[in-house]
Formats: C-alpha cells, structure tokens, sequence
C-alpha cells in the first residue's frame, strides 16, 4: 500500500511505500515469468541431449537454487519447496550420471513448471507426446511444458 505525507514545504504530497519490500516482491513476480520460460529452455535442453547431460543437470540446479532462495526471501514457500525439490533431482541425477530421460529430475520439472504457470495465472498446455517420443523420453514422464520450449533446431 502506498500512503501519502506532506512533504516538508507542506505543499504536496509524495508516496511513499507503507511496505518497503513492495516494490521487491513485484519485481521478484515479474521475474517469476522469466523463469518459467527459463525452465522451459532448459528442459528443451535436456530433452534435446545427446550425451551426457550433466552440464545440464547442473544448469538446471543452479537455477533451482536461484528460485528456491528467492522464493524463501519473498515467502513464497510453495515454490520454494518445488525449486528445492527440483535441485535435489538434479544433485541426484548428476550422482549417477543419469541419462536424460530420468523420471525423476522430469517429475520436478515438470511440479516447477506448473507452480510457475499457476503463479502467473496460466496453465501448461501439454508438450507433443511425439516430438518427446522422438528424443527418447517416455511419454509417461514427458512434462507439460510450454510448446514453444519444443521447436526445433535447426541443423
């Protein structure tokens, strides 16, 4: 909420912020529909990897932390505890040099995704079930990410 105080002519008034971290936590929001498309890009990323993706899976937990720590600040816990399970699927899947179409590491992803969407008042259109077929992951797992995260590349 915004309050206004005489400013110290008396003669107008300015706004100022009744919660200084106001301004935080909308930025912290907007941020927010960055990172769904974020995680769009690095699930296509992973969909998309040919050999090993611990490269990946470290992206994808350095992003988790980022989002699970800003999400504690701005008490958002139930992103928070989705991001924190993401990073610890991806610590995992970097341990036992997992392939990339571990069911585990796309549980999580797919959890962030749908938390970021129902945060930013969208829902998550399912991805092709084909297009995930053609990169080996099984259709059982294949999350509901953004379409746009699936185009192709081009060679």
């Amino acid at each position: 909420m915004i309050s206004t105080e005489q400013s110290p002519r008396g003669s107008s008034t300015q706004a100022v912020p009744d919660d200084p971290f106001e301004e935080l936590r909308a930025a912290f929001h907007v941020r927010l529909r960055s990172d769904a498309v974020r995680l769009a890009v690095l699930a296509a990323a992973l969909a998309r990897a040919d050999a090993d993706p611990a490269i990946i899976f470290e992206d994808i937990r350095l992003f988790a932390h980022r989002v699970h720590g800003a999400a504690a600040l701005f008490g958002a816990p139930d992103i928070g505890s989705v991001a924190d399970a993401l990073e610890q699927a991806a610590i995992s899947a970097a341990a036992v040099h997992a392939e990339n179409s571990d069911a585990s590491i796309w549980t999580a992803l797919e959890a962030l995704a749908q938390r970021l969407a129902a945060v930013n008042g969208k829902t998550t259109p399912a991805a092709p079930a084909a297009r995930w077929l053609q990169r080996g992951v099984p259709v059982e797992i294949a999350p509901t990410l953004p379409r746009h995260a699936f185009r192709r590349q081009r060679s």
